[in-house]
């Protein structure tokens, strides 16, 4: 049932019960955002592991970041998984008990902070890929210049000794 057409049915309750019921309106809706929030960070978990597998083969050195940052993400679809089961516990507990409410209303709120705070660290992590493969991709550059910086300072010895 929406939670527009429960309210309307709150109205024609007893005051009690229509309390109850409008408590469990708002935490449907609530547990339906929850839901949204973890839909989308499963989509950047997944999106995530799959890019740092395709960067792999081209960071041979940097294997071990590469295995935390898998390691992350494991544990991060783990708790996304684990955090939905017991949204859906919450729901069936939500229409048992009022108390039952309050309690699983205070562990939604922990478990959006654990997802924000997440999904941040994915960002970060994002961010430390860009600058890895920036630094990688450079990394023949740099050698190139310190080959010619060398052959140049061996010239300007050899016409100073010359001079």
């Amino acid at each position: 049932m929406s939670p527009a057409k429960l309210h309307g049915q709150v109205k024609k309750m007893a005051p009690k019960t229509a309390a109850l019921a409008e408590v469990i309106a708002n935490h449907n809706v609530l547990l339906e955002e929850m839901r949204s929030q973890f839909k989308v960070v499963v989509e950047l978990a997944i999106t995530t592991r799959d890019k740092v597998t395709e960067l792999s083969s081209k960071f041979d050195t940097l294997d071990a970041r590469v295995a935390r940052i898998e390691l992350r993400l494991d544990a991060l679809e783990f708790a996304v998984r684990k955090n939905s089961e017991d949204i859906a516990k919450n729901s069936e507990d939500i229409r048992k008990n009022s108390e039952d409410i309050r309690k699983n209303s205070e562990d939604i709120r922990k478990n959006s902070e654990d997802i924000r705070k997440n999904s941040e660290d994915i960002e970060a992590m994002r961010v430390e890929l860009r600058q890895l493969r920036a630094d990688f991709d450079r990394r023949e550059e740099r050698m190139r210049i310190d080959a010619l910086e060398k052959r140049v300072d061996k010239l300007e010895s050899i016409a100073r000794e010359d001079a």
